[in-house]
């Protein structure tokens, strides 16, 4: 149970805001990983460490906000699975990444203040 968590996990985060326009950075790494087969223990895997980065820009006009961003901007993923936990091909990355196998997300976002 416990090996299947992070060894460790660091967050690093950064918000900067000038007049109308700001950004944000956030940094995250994710330590080693494992995943135990009580059924046959030479299929035993462990996962490396692994940094997130997400970035943010925004601007707002008057009441207006516009931001762009990327989660997971360098699209990183963690380790595969080897072929003996894979099934076929059917799950290529561990059900227990900490931070998930959907690779970057880029969104574009507006809000209004009243």
């Amino acid at each position: 149970m416990t090996c299947g968590q992070p060894k460790d996990n660091l967050r690093l985060t950064t918000d900067w805001r000038r007049e109308n326009l700001g950004a944000n950075v956030r940094a995250s790494r994710y330590g080693t990983y494992c995943n135990i087969d009580s059924a046959a223990p030479a299929n035993d895997q462990t996962f490396g460490a692994e940094w997130v980065i997400d970035l943010e820009a925004s601007y707002r006009f008057g009441s207006v906000s516009v931001a762009v961003g990327a989660q997971n901007l360098f699209d990183t993923f963690p380790d595969k699975n080897i072929t003996a936990n894979n099934n076929g091909g059917i799950f290529t990355y561990p059900r227990n990444a900490p931070f998930g196998f959907n690779g970057r997300y880029v969104y574009l976002r507006t809000s209004y203040t009243f």
